[in-house]
């Protein structure tokens, strides 16, 4: 999360122990802030374009195919879900982003907000993998909107130890040190056997995705 005002914010959510909360967030931001001083400058591979879109299309088909196989386990984002998905509904509106190259999408992001309210959220994000520049761009533009919106905070959920940790955190975002019960439901085969699914276990963070879009 990242938030103007604290303050604020813990008046907003009625919270206990708002002094120590309040230090305490001002404090992870001054290191990281000081922490981002040292970290690479991520260089820009070539030249691309980022640009808001009213929906997607078969492009975003044939991303999905090539960056299907670089993780895990992650959900489908193909057109027809992605589609459905982000249609602005009672949760709250979206704005949808693509990196593009030509007729190339190099991946795209998701920004969610619900009008008058002062918390917005990115909800999706993704890039091919050996473009973390485009996922840093993509970022940049999501906050740059939200922060258009006059939104005091920002949410922005992600595996723990993932690249786009990183990113996030050069954009000023702190780990709030939420952490999401997710249930994970498999056959009753591999229950009765108290098989282990170790792909979870032994996975590297690069090859888990998970964010705010995969729950409904």
């Amino acid at each position: 999360m990242k938030t103007k005002n604290i303050g604020h914010l813990l008046t907003e959510r009625k919270m206990e122990n708002k002094t120590l909360l309040k230090l305490g967030y001002i404090i992870l931001s001054y290191l990281n802030k000081i922490r981002n001083i040292f970290r690479p400058t991520i260089k820009q591979v070539d030249e691309f374009q980022i640009t808001q879109v009213p929906m997607f299309d078969e492009r975003i088909d044939v991303f999905w195919d090539r960056i299907k196989d670089d993780y895990s386990f992650i959900l489908e984002k193909k057109r027809d879900y992605l589609n459905w998905r982000f249609t602005d509904n009672d949760r709250g509106s979206h704005m949808v982003f693509q990196a593009v190259k030509g007729e190339e999408v190099l991946g795209y992001a998701v920004v969610e907000y619900v009008s008058g309210a002062s918390e917005g959220y990115i909800v999706d994000l993704l890039a091919l993998r050996d473009r973390l520049d485009v996922a840093d761009a993509l970022m940049g533009r999501a906050c740059e909107c939200l922060d258009g919106k006059g939104l005091n905070t920002v949410y922005y959920q992600v595996v723990v130890g993932h690249p786009y940790q990183t990113l996030s955190k050069r954009k000023g975002f702190i780990d709030s040190r939420s952490r999401p019960y997710i249930s994970f439901d498999y056959s009753i085969y591999y229950r009765k056997r108290n098989y282990k699914i170790q792909f979870f276990k032994n996975t590297a963070p690069s090859r888990v995705y998970f964010n705010y879009a995969d729950t409904v």
